[in-house]
């Protein structure tokens, strides 16, 4: 057992030298639908034209700006409305109230204007792709319409967007799919894109503390469009060619407003999937493990397994895995997305995700020398894998808001991993039709792994601006536990090689953190105080029994 602990205390941190600001918020809506309008542009320009702020509004058509004291000029541009420009002075923090942009149906007649709709805006580190300005083919799903966009690139089923690995997509700055982007990109039709947002997220418990801890999330933020916000669509599709070879799928969205729910399912045998596979156990796709030890293989053979052929001497983990890096793989996978609000103070999300890989292979191997010393020696093998791998991922978020200084958020997610396999290996070595030696080899392999969080956090925000109270309290469990058996034979050697293992990894930490953050009055100064304690439990292990038994 191995425990850990771990006491940080932070008596005081300056945590920013510039001016004193203050939020400035709004909501913007169609003045003629009355509908929110997301992804809006707001700017905030100095009067020496600098550029003060700026934001993008939210899935509410909520916008926030964090602004010094002045007098500034505020804009709002968005695509088929007309602008919004208006003097704004600052001097304290203010909510605007609800700021209606008129659609602009200004008409030129007997004149038709063509042109390229404009493809990106910069606001911050925020990048603006038009969804309309990038051809799609029929059918295409929002990851066939980013794939498109500069600095945005799949490589090897990894998202990648200005060089980084996009972690989360939201659609209409909510969680879709947890932190699944493969799974978010694919749900989603083309058509129903508007924007795509692409910037830098902080993590949750920045959001939820009010204090930046420096963490940044690749983020991909799709806008759909306001007519498709209350509606279902989707997509459904199948089909089926030579050798058994078949594919079908699904996907429904229903949007209610606030309330969405997404369903989908994928089944097909052609190694195809549309998610991503949190791989827990390390198996997926590995090359090591289960099958080593060709005794008798190559010219000369003769000499039988070592006694460790399946397994290594430490027991590392690839002992307990077979390789499913080859072959057919049959994929049965579905997967739910919820969003809601509960009345006016709570906001919760959730997915549900799980998929099966069955994959299958067989590889023959045929091989003939013709050195002086094994001229006319040959080789034969096969080699036979199975492997079913089942996942499950569950992800939730509840936010809720007592009032509106005082807020609860909750966390949990949970990962379930199982992975069974077994291979057999038969191989011979002969010479002008006379048997020189024969090896059967049998592994098999039972994995399974757990990991889960729960993190309950919780904020105050005081009367003056900055002053805050921060509590958290998380719990990480992570186990890992494998069966494995080995069984050589080798008609070179006189003994016959009987080989288990029994591997059992379990991490349990908790964590708790408290925070005081605190305005130094007309100093442009702000500190904090900062109580965390972790504490880690690690237990491992691992044994390795091996026996040997005469051949008579």
């Amino acid at each position: 057992m191995k425990i850990i602990s771990t006491i940080t205390f932070l008596v005081m941190y300056i945590v920013s030298v510039a001016q004193i600001t203050y939020p400035i918020g709004g909501t913007l809506k169609n003045k003629e639908t009355k509908e929110p309008i997301i992804g809006a542009t707001v700017f905030v320009v100095a009067p020496d034209s600098t550029l003060a702020g700026g934001a993008v509004s939210d899935g509410q058509g909520k916008f926030t700006v964090s602004l010094a004291r002045g007098e500034y000029t505020l804009k709002i541009n968005y695509l088929g409305l007309n602008p919004y420009v208006e003097p704004l002075r600052v001097w304290r923090d203010d909510y605007l109230g609800t700021l209606f942009l008129s659609e602009n149906t200004e008409q030129l007649k007997g004149i038709e204007v063509q042109g390229q709709a404009l493809q990106a805006t910069v606001n911050g580190d925020t990048t603006s792709f038009n969804a309309q300005a990038f051809k799609t083919t029929q059918n295409a799903n929002a990851g066939d319409l980013i794939e498109k966009m500069p600095g945005v690139q799949n490589t090897n089923g990894e998202l990648k967007a200005q060089g980084e690995k996009v972690q989360q997509v939201l659609v209409d700055g909510k969680q879709f799919f947890g932190q699944d982007p493969k799974t978010a990109l694919a749900t989603l039709p083309a058509e129903v894109v508007d924007k795509i947002q692409i910037f830098d997220d902080q993590s949750e418990q920045s959001k939820a503390s009010g204090v930046d801890d420096g963490t940044r999330i690749k983020t991909i933020n799709i806008v759909t469009k306001i007519n498709m916000r209350n509606g279902e669509f989707g997509r459904t599709y199948a089909g089926a060619g030579s050798d058994g070879r078949y594919s079908a799928g699904a996907n429904v969205n229903m949007f209610r407003g606030d309330r969405r729910l997404s369903l989908l399912g994928q089944v097909n045998n052609i190694n195809q999937q549309n998610f991503s596979t949190e791989d827990l156990l390390g198996v997926i796709g590995d090359n090591s493990g289960g099958g080593g030890g060709r005794g008798g293989r190559g010219p000369g053979g003769g000499g039988r397994p070592s006694s460790m052929s399946g397994f290594s001497a430490g027991g590392s983990e690839n002992d307990f895995q077979v390789s499913t890096s080859n072959g057919i793989t049959k994929t049965l996978a579905g997967g739910a997305n919820y969003q809601d609000k509960w009345g006016s103070k709570v906001d919760v999300s959730g997915s549900y995700f799980i998929n099966r890989g069955d994959n299958s292979a067989i590889k023959n191997t045929y091989q003939l020398y013709y050195l002086n010393e094994v001229n006319g020696q040959e080789y034969t093998e096969k080699d036979t894998t199975q492997s079913v791998n089942t996942n499950h991922k569950l992800n939730a978020k509840i936010v809720y808001k007592v009032n509106p200084k005082m807020s609860f958020f909750y966390v949990p997610s949970i990962s379930v991993q199982q992975n069974n396999g077994a291979s057999l290996l038969a191989s011979s070595t002969s010479k002008e039709a006379a048997l020189i030696n024969q090896l059967a080899q049998n592994f098999g392999s039972d994995l399974n792994a757990l990991k889960m969080s729960n993190d309950l956090m919780f904020r105050l925000n005081g009367e003056k601006r900055g002053r805050s109270l921060f509590l958290q309290a998380k719990n990480d469990v992570d186990n890992t536990s494998g069966l494995n058996n080995l069984n050589s034979n080798n008609t070179s050697s006189t003994i016959e090689i009987n080989q288990e293992g029994d591997l059992e990894e379990t991490t349990n930490g908790w964590t708790a953190q408290v925070m005081y953050s605190e305005p130094i009055k007309d100093k442009g100064l702000g500190a904090y105080v900062s109580y965390t304690f972790e504490n880690s439990q690690a237990n491992t292990h691992k044994q390795i029994m091996s026996g040997i038994t005469p051949i008579s």
